[in-house]
């Protein structure tokens, strides 16, 4: 049986190569990757980005969807020029996806998988750590179905 994890991450650069293993692994379901769009890059970027490194591995079935553009407080968001780079993936030639964008938010799509789980879920979250936030805050029972956070 392949272990289900739910992937939150800021598409930055590091988070690609995280992902591209997650999503190569034979033993683990990647059932969701939420975009972190506060961020190093930017929430339609980060969809993108993130449908074409699915493309790369082959897993259509995965959904993805975009948090928030700014912090649950404050107003801090990754750099101009660090996002443009990310975005543009260093200009990195990936496959274009081959599937859409799911139809909610991150967190919605945070919510509903944890809410539907037959078994404790792992979460890594390799960047700002909002959409999980924001999911909890909405329904803190949710981190009963949650057997792991591995954050970076």
């Amino acid at each position: 049986m392949r272990l289900p994890f739910l992937i939150d991450t800021d598409m930055a650069f590091d988070d690609w190569m995280a992902l591209s293993y997650l999503l190569s692994h034979p033993g683990i379901d990647v059932r969701a990757i939420t975009i972190a769009a506060t961020g190093e890059a930017h929430a339609g970027f980060g969809v993108q980005n993130a449908l074409r490194l699915l493309a790369l591995t082959g897993n259509d079935s995965t959904l993805v969807a975009a948090g928030r553009t700014r912090p649950l407080r404050g107003n801090h968001v990754s750099p101009w020029l660090v996002r443009l780079i990310m975005d543009l993936r260093l200009g990195l030639a990936l496959p274009r996806p081959r599937s859409k964008p799911a139809s909610t938010t991150a967190v919605a799509l945070l919510i509903d998988q944890l809410r539907r789980t037959t078994q404790p879920i792992t979460v890594v979250a390799l960047g700002p750590l909002t959409n999980l936030a924001e999911a909890i805050l909405v329904d803190p029972s949710l981190v009963k179905q949650i057997c792991m956070v591995y954050f970076m």
